[in-house]
């Protein structure tokens, strides 16, 4: 019964961690992955290991030490909160560790745990190969505009590195296959994933596949009696030869996209660099663009402008981990996967483990998993099959699992509070917000916001609904608040105007000013400033900015800009002409 009951929540899991929120009456936490937070619950609960007794090895007690430290640096250095769904995740994936590292202690059950993940990944690569047909012939719509075929998934980086694991998967299962009929059914599968994977144009999931596959075979060839296998050789060679062909390849469509990562990249380690311990946890987005906006405010190169958008992600897991936890935080973490490939025991399942492991690592150097919960929890297993296949030796025994459980059901109730907490209070927010809901006054909205945490969204949108329901005053402060804690351009110019037309012109321009130089390539915070200048006489400051409109390379043609740039024009002659005047009649 114990078995079915890991079996039935294992895969539940699996499947919900695909599934994203859908639900318009949330909408912070729309298109958020947070289903399989709502079933681990329930199953880290009423789940009972078999095993009485608590083993704790070496990488029992680096995860220990990276919580505590994570914890320290969250009280001390984060913005965000407990209602935090970062913070959710987190936590979800230090119990799916803890929960299969005291249940598959057997080393049938790891094999069993292995097996099933290998025949879910394969099925649901196939499904999205599937899926990506159908949108490829337009009867089902991509969820990302700008991109045809992304399967079940938003981008294509992020179907790629699914299908390479998927790929890796369905050719273990057609190895070991015995039946013809099984063997034939994973070979198609394979040759169709293959496909898919070349499809997505994912540079990174091509590049990790071929790594983790070159990785696989080498491993094979080790296990060989023959110290040179021909096959092997020549495998690893066409991958290499056809990753670098592909890679050239989508590289010329993608010149702007390794130029904006490569300025990403630097501009990272620059800011890590000033500050080693960390921004705090789910900052990056924040805390980078403000950091960049200060760093364009005395820099002009087209070159790095023309790709230096607002982002939310690194695009390099370990380079953004290190960004907000610090490197105090991350050398520990390096030395738990150093781990985790020490030991050369070479069992079937470490290998095709540590190969799916690799594929995951290689493409997290140039691109996030850690946005979609399916992929940390994929590591969480492979890294439970190596740890607790390769038995390293036990530190310490808990013979005394009582006060362990008790904490343990602690914690999983606490954490159940605050999940439905933050839901109500989202829920609540969004129907004063549609005018749904009579807001009886101020202290009703904080208690509303004190138990939702979205960067500052959730203060803006307070700050809307105190508008509407006649608080202006008051109001301004929770945009302030928002924009600040937020960073985005888009809140910042709803607030400027907001501040023009109560002639707050000082605070109006540094908030135009930053949007100028957190997407310094686009032409809006500039108009908005040379409008700005003009509205408050600024004629020195006008004309500058007339000439940063005029002066500034276009990216991408618009009518809109041609506009900007002839109104510009028309001022800076305007300007010329008077000035033109007033020489003349000194004279």
């Amino acid at each position: 019964m114990k078995a079915i009951f890991f079996l039935i929540s294992y895969i539940l899991i699996l499947i919900v961690s695909l599934i994203n929120c859908s639900s318009e009456n949330l909408p912070f936490l729309k298109e958020d992955y947070i289903y399989w937070i709502f079933i681990l619950t329930p199953v880290a609960l009423f789940f009972n290991p078999t095993n009485k007794t608590l083993k704790i090895n070496i990488h029992d007690t680096i995860l220990i030490l990276l919580a505590i430290i994570g914890t320290i640096h969250f009280i001390i250095f984060s913005k965000a909160t407990i209602y935090n769904t970062t913070i959710w995740c987190y936590i979800g994936y230090l119990v799916i560790y803890l929960l299969l590292r005291t249940y598959s202690t057997a080393t049938e059950v790891t094999k069993k745990i292995l097996i099933y993940l290998l025949y879910f990944c394969t099925s649901t690569a196939v499904l999205n190969i599937f899926w990506m047909f159908l949108q490829w012939k337009h009867l089902v719509s991509s969820p990302n505009e700008f991109f045809l075929t992304t399967g079940l998934f938003f981008s294509p980086n992020q179907l790629g590195i699914y299908l390479s694991i998927g790929c890796l998967s369905s050719l273990y299962l057609f190895q070991k296959a015995k039946n013809s009929l099984i063997k034939t059914g994973l070979g198609l599968s394979l040759l169709l994933i293959l496909i898919g994977v070349c499809i997505s144009e994912s540079r990174g999931a091509f590049i990790s596949l071929c790594t983790a596959i070159g990785y696989y075979f080498y491993h094979s060839k080790i296990k060989m009696k023959s110290p040179v296998n021909w096959k092997t050789t020549l495998v690893i060679g066409i991958l290499i030869v056809s990753s670098l062909y592909f890679v050239t390849a989508v590289n010329k469509n993608k010149a702007e996209s390794n130029s904006g990562r490569y300025f990403t990249t630097k501009q990272v380690i620059q800011q890590i660099a000033k500050n080693p311990l960390g921004y705090g946890v789910n900052s990056f987005s924040s805390e980078y663009n403000k950091l960049k906006a200060q760093y364009f405010d005395t820099n002009s190169n087209w070159e790095e402008m023309k790709n230096a958008g607002y982002i939310y992600n690194a695009n390099n897991d370990f380079l953004e981990l290190t960004f907000e936890l610090g490197i105090l935080w991350i050398l520990p973490f390096l030395v738990f996967i150093v781990l985790l490939f020490r030991k050369k025991e070479n069992t079937i399942e470490i290998q095709i483990a540590r190969t799916i492991l690799i594929c995951l690592l290689v493409f997290s150097l140039t691109n996030n998993i850690l946005t979609l919960p399916i992929f940390p929890i994929i590591t969480c297993i492979c890294t439970v099959i190596i740890i607790n296949t390769t038995n390293p030796k036990v530190i310490y025994e808990c013979k005394n699992r009582t006060f362990y459980k008790l904490i343990t059901i602690g914690l999983i109730l606490s954490f159940a509070i605050i999940q439905i907490n933050r839901i109500n209070a989202e829920y609540k927010l969004y129907k004063l917000y549609k005018d749904k809901l009579y807001l009886k006054g101020e202290n009703q909205l904080k208690g509303y916001l004190s138990k939702i945490d979205n960067k500052g969204e959730e203060l803006f949108m307070g700050g809307i609904i105190l508008i509407k329901n006649g608080y202006k005053k008051e109001s301004t402060a929770y945009i302030k608040t928002g924009f600040e804690r937020s960073g985005k351009p888009s809140f910042g110019r709803i607030l400027a105007n907001g501040l023009k037309k109560q002639k707050q012109y000082t605070l109006a321009e540094t908030i135009y000013t930053y949007n100028k130089n957190v997407e310094p390539y686009r032409y809006e915070a500039r108009v908005d400033l040379f409008d700005l200048f003009l509205e408050t006489n600024q004629k020195a400051k006008a004309k500058k900015m007339a000439l940063e409109i005029i002066n500034l390379p276009i990216k991408i043609h618009s009518a809109s800009i041609i506009g900007f740039k002839k109104k510009a024009k028309l001022y800076l002659k305007k300007y010329n002409n008077e000035q033109t005047k007033k020489s003349n009649s000194k004279f």
